[in-house]
């Protein structure tokens, strides 16, 4: 029942446009495509790429680069790659996309990032104006919920 109440919860607020579901769900460029035809030194070449590109401020140009390397680079690149995606998410202004990517850099970062982690209180400040959280709890354990 009381799965049946928060998904209905969710549900609405979907459909009311308060909650911006895709941008906190994995973007589908990084769902795991399968392993890469691409070496590491061409994987650098293009994340150099998408930094001039966001330097030069065409931001969805070079967001669309990293989404397309993520699963691709080696697990001690990801991290960066999540950070240069939230930077670039912030500047494009889509605040929730770059939630997730902060949040996923410091879920993956190897030391402590003190200011990552207040950016992240200050994005977090600036969405609770008009996003919220909801958390889907399913009993029995191990249930799927499908949106």
């Amino acid at each position: 029942m009381l799965a049946r109440v928060a998904l209905v919860a969710f549900s609405t607020l979907c459909a009311l446009g308060s909650l911006n579901v895709a941008a906190q769900q994995p973007p589908a460029a990084a769902a795991g495509s399968g392993p890469s035809d691409r070496t590491p030194e061409e994987l650098k070449k293009l994340s150099e790429q998408a930094l001039a590109d966001a330097k030069s401020g065409k931001f969805e140009q070079a967001i669309q680069v990293w989404l397309d390397i993520l699963d691709e680079v080696t697990e001690g690149s990801r991290a960066d790659v999540h950070a240069n995606l939230a930077v670039a998410y912030k500047m494009a202004k889509d605040l929730p996309a770059a939630w997730y990517h902060l949040t996923a850099y410091l879920r993956m970062a190897v030391r402590e990032d003190k200011a990552a982690g207040k950016e992240l209180e200050a994005l977090e400040r600036s969405l609770a104006a008009d996003h919220g959280k909801v958390g889907i709890t399913c009993q029995p354990e191990g249930c799927r919920v499908y949106l």
